[in-house]
């Protein structure tokens, strides 16, 4: 079976957009001036439009949890090494090289009240990054190091 992850609306996601829009209509709504009525106005759309735009969580699509996302980018020398980590062992990923380029991603996907994580390697091509791996679920506690 293929996994794959969507981008969802977390809980913090949704309370910023309420709060937003909340403090916006009681503003709009207080008899104080204009200025404070356009404040609210101004509160109100950004709360409605972040609504829309804002998921910074992620769901797998066949499991009901929420996952958090972390990026890891490296040089392309590194590539066999994390692919082999990925498949064999993820405990031995070394973390020491990361940041120094951006050709080679490793995508890490995590859930505070699940036991597992998933892992993803990829690699820039002209204008986008292409799948090497298949996502690799492995036990959250061989890459704590990693999600520190």
């Amino acid at each position: 079976m293929k996994q794959q992850f969507i981008k969802v609306r977390s809980f913090k996601d949704i309370a910023i957009f309420l709060s937003l829009t909340l403090i916006g209509i009681i503003l709009a709504l207080l008899p104080y001036g204009m200025g404070l009525n356009i404040a609210g106005c101004t509160l109100i759309i950004c709360g409605i439009v972040l609504g829309f735009i804002l998921k910074s969580a992620y769901r797998e699509i066949n499991n009901p949890g929420i996952y958090h996302k972390k990026e890891y980018f490296f040089e392309p020398k590194h590539k066999a090494e994390l692919l082999r980590n990925i498949q064999s062992n993820p405990s031995k990923i070394n973390l020491s090289e990361e940041g120094n380029g951006l050709s080679v991603r490793l995508d890490l996907y995590y859930s505070s009240t699940s036991s597992s994580a998933f892992l993803q390697l990829f690699e820039y091509v002209p204008y986008e990054y292409v799948a090497v791996s298949e996502v690799v679920e492995c036990d959250k506690e061989k890459v704590k190091q990693i999600i520190k």
